[in-house]
């Protein structure tokens, strides 16, 4: 009885994880960090701004002119030390997941868009 209540709360734990799309993306992100190279665009603003300013001017940015913001939770990418901020948006183009981090005052907010899957 024991080991099948175990087992059925590893299950139903990796069930719920394995269904939310930003622990998804964050998984498959590899702990190398390259992901991270490339030219992203410029959101001049201070590292104090609120997500959702960041977000609107990162939709801006990518043409999406509706959208609205579903969750905003800090993550963290399994090898890196660095953390990062994972905003589930539905818009017009779909649901999508952003990760951002405050870069430094000469390059603004670092941004880059994912499908949610």
């Amino acid at each position: 009885m024991r080991l099948w209540l175990i087992t059925l709360l590893m299950y139903s734990s990796l069930a719920v994880s394995a269904s939310d799309p930003i622990d998804r993306l964050v998984q498959s992100l590899p702990s190398n960090g390259l992901w991270t190279n490339g030219l992203f665009p410029k959101i001049m603003l201070p590292a104090t701004a609120d997500a959702s300013q960041v977000i609107a001017e990162c939709m801006v940015g990518a043409h999406i002119e509706k959208y609205s913001i579903l969750e905003i939770r800090d993550v963290a990418v399994a090898g890196l030390s660095v953390k990062y901020l994972a905003v589930l948006v539905d818009s017009t183009a779909g649901q999508k997941i952003v990760l951002m981090q405050y870069a430094s005052p000469a390059s603004g907010w670092w941004t880059r868009i994912y499908d949610a899957k």
